[in-house]
């Protein structure tokens, strides 16, 4: 599974989310938080426990997960000698990444990685709820392709702001994650789909994302490139 780096200037943000969507036990053996102690760097020892700790398949589960919090504070040599690691973790582990600024991670970790920026972990447009984002998203993704195009194409003046492009389609990003964690078995939601789908569709979903922040893409070619490739889900 790809390492996910999760990022806002907000550290109380980041580690509401990380207590939010993860669940840490020192009791099970298939959880591992890696964090500064008193304000020092996170050393290249600790990175190493890190190593070991993927290294053991997990225990009465089917995945193990690790988080580093403030991941800007690894020292270089900490954070290279996780590059394989991060790169290619087993199937079994997810790692995070918790920073202040992914420019503060050296490039090679970086461009081993998913980035999610955090705004308001706690609002209920950025997890799994009945708000109404959530309903049409997943009203949208029951969809066949031409009802699809017909939802777009009735929405379409909406996306013309590309702001508002980029924040609506944040949230679909951020269900999808949760989506993610529900088919490894965190979440007890009930919408089927597959860990392997989840992770290409969001990963597919962050590109575009970025792609239309950075003015690179078409804002509806995008969104329809989308609308297109994602699987049709059973309510």
């Amino acid at each position: 599974m790809q390492t996910l780096i999760i990022t806002s200037e907000n550290k109380e943000s980041r580690d509401a989310f990380i207590t939010e969507n993860y669940k840490l036990s020192e009791i099970d053996g298939n959880s591992m938080l890696i964090e500064s102690e008193g304000g020092k760097k996170i050393s290249i020892a600790q990175a190493r426990e890190l190593i070991k700790f993927a290294s053991l398949r997990p225990l009465n589960s089917t995945q193990k997960v690790a988080i580093i919090k403030d991941a800007q504070l690894m020292t270089v040599e900490a954070q290279n000698s996780l590059l394989k690691l991060i790169e290619e973790p087993p199937e079994y582990l997810q790692i995070v990444l918790s920073v202040d600024n992914p420019k503060n991670l050296i490039d090679t970790v970086l461009s081993r990685c998913i980035i999610t920026r955090i705004k308001n972990p706690q609002k209920s447009s950025t997890s799994f709820s009945s708000g109404d984002s959530f309903d049409e998203f997943i009203e949208v993704i029951s969809m066949d392709i031409g009802e699809r195009f017909d939802w777009f194409s009735s929405s379409k003046s909406k996306f013309k702001d590309r702001v508002f492009a980029v924040e609506f389609l944040k949230n679909w990003q951020m269900f999808l994650r949760n989506m993610l964690l529900d088919s490894l078995g965190k979440n007890g939601n009930s919408i089927n789909l597959s860990t392997k789908a989840c992770q290409e569709n969001l990963i597919y979903l962050m590109e575009v994302v970025e792609k239309i922040r950075s003015n690179n893409a078409n804002v509806s070619m995008g969104i329809e490139s989308f609308l297109i490739n994602f699987p049709i889900i059973s309510k």
